[in-house]
């Protein structure tokens, strides 16, 4: 019972990180665009760094409102909260190596070098949704 509450409580720590990331990409990409590289970009372009950029950010919404909800279902339902979970852990997992293999090195909010730290966020959402999720599953069996 006490390994569902830390699961709970890492479900709802993520997704209040995934929805502070989203309010994030809601708001760079217009600081971004204006960047001088990104200045020199045809209005077609400009439009799809915007679309992906956005899209992103709703996906994000979206899924930190799944993992909000879940945190409170884990009690009653864990089955699909364990498998959000482990799906959650999955994407970070993935985000984290695209990092490593493309890291990215535009200036974000003043911050010369924002690959550190979106590394270092991706890590830990990878951490945050895994590890809880796989010790529920140990416990299970």
């Amino acid at each position: 019972m006490r390994l569902k509450r830390v699961a709970a409580t890492c479900l709802m720590a993520g997704g209040v990180m995934e929805l502070l990331l989203a309010l994030l990409h809601f708001t760079w990409p217009f600081q971004l665009l204006t960047n001088e590289e990104f200045s020199r970009l045809s209005a077609a372009s400009h439009d799809v760094v915007l679309l992906c950029v956005l899209a992103v950010g709703l996906l994000l919404f979206v899924f930190g409102g799944l993992s909000i909800y879940f945190s409170t279902r884990i009690e009653v339902a864990a089955a699909p909260a364990v498998i959000f979970g482990y799906s959650q852990g999955l994407l970070w997992l993935g985000r984290t190596i695209l990092e490593i293999v493309l890291p990215v090195r535009v200036p974000l909010f003043m911050i010369a070098n924002p690959s550190t730290y979106i590394l270092a966020g991706a890590i830990l959402l990878t951490l945050i949704y895994s590890i809880p999720m796989f010790l529920l599953g140990k416990a299970k069996k």
